[in-house]
């Protein structure tokens, strides 16, 4: 439903020096048409704008704000896991328990890695 919020609220906006502005009344309406709070609406809508704003992007776009903060975080990172795996001789490397015990890493955190 995020991604057609947007393009209702420019249909019903007047493109001006300052970008789009959504018309008198527009929020209320986009709300009442998906049955959300026009606060929900003003959120997407405003988070659309400064995506717009951002040079990178330079789109109407709604990104959700929980990608990228969500589950666990990781207490190891994989890059620095597996350049540390490739500098260990080749007798600690013949299983992951023998790799866990040269890193101080446990071998199932190792086994999830692969």
């Amino acid at each position: 439903q995020r991604k057609q919020i947007v393009p209702d609220i420019l249909t019903m906006s007047e493109v001006g020096q300052f970008g789009a502005k959504p018309r008198r009344g527009a929020i209320v309406e986009v709300a009442k048409k998906f049955d959300r709070h026009k606060s929900t609406i003003l959120r997407v809508w405003r988070r659309a704008k400064t995506n717009f704003s951002n040079p990178e992007k330079k789109a109407f776009r709604s990104t959700p704000e929980k990608k990228g903060k969500c589950g666990r975080n990781e207490k190891w990172d994989r890059e620095e896991v597996k350049c540390a795996m490739r500098e260990l001789p080749v007798h600690k490397k013949r299983n992951l328990r023998t790799i866990g015990s040269a890193l101080g890493i446990p071998k199932s955190t190792i086994h999830l890695m692969k």
